[in-house]
């Protein structure tokens, strides 16, 4: 809560209508960039913020020993890539207009020859520099290639949850210690100890 306030993040609605929580958790999870999910050992609600607030020496490293198999493993291709965003909010300096921020990735841009834009519409965004913030965050995020997999690992994985960054390597794909992100994790079956993990 401190270091959404910290970055004028905050949030103050009023639901007027009927709607689906988990629908405006999912929207709040994606301006304030963060995970919400419920911890399997205390059952409570937990979330996690996405930042690089970590000390990379002190991240867990997780290799051969403990991931038995990686499957779904993608590339994101530089022609997939997007070098405009355009953040769609209601402006509160204009009276509540309708607002756009937008971002280009110049270098992007020279690069592939050619824009590619992504429209994004953060509903609870009223302020028109954070909306310039947010735009440039979801530019870093989108212009850059990144993978994705699904790992098969032993039991030692516990330590990491939903959101949480570590260190992967995985030599037969050219990844030493490369930081990754916990996406989804399956918790597995007693019989044979093995935990699915989606990362990013």
């Amino acid at each position: 809560a401190l270091q959404i306030f910290n970055e004028g993040n905050g949030i103050s609605l009023h639901l007027a209508n009927p709607t689906e929580v988990g629908d405006v958790a999912k929207e709040i999870m994606a301006q304030i960039n963060a995970t919400l999910f419920q911890d399997p050992q205390s059952g409570k609600i937990k979330l996690k913020l996405a930042r690089e607030d970590y000390v990379l020496a002190d991240l867990p490293e997780f290799g051969p020993d403990e991931i038995e198999a990686i499957t779904d493993y993608s590339v994101t291709l530089w022609e997939q890539t997007i070098n405009v965003v355009r953040v769609a909010f209601t402006n509160r300096e204009n009276s509540y207009a309708d607002g756009i921020a937008p971002q280009m990735d110049d270098g992007n841009i020279r690069f592939s020859g050619r824009q590619k834009t992504a429209m994004i519409k953060f509903p609870y965004l009223f302020d028109s520099a954070l909306a310039a913030e947010l735009s440039a965050r979801e530019m870093s995020n989108l212009s850059t290639p990144l993978f994705k997999a699904t790992l098969l690992m032993n039991r030692k994985s516990v330590v990491v949850g939903p959101g949480d960054p570590f260190k992967l390597t995985w030599p037969e794909y050219g990844l030493s210690q490369v930081v990754v992100r916990a996406r989804k994790i399956g918790l597995g079956k007693k019989r044979n100890g093995k935990v699915t993990m989606q990362i990013v």
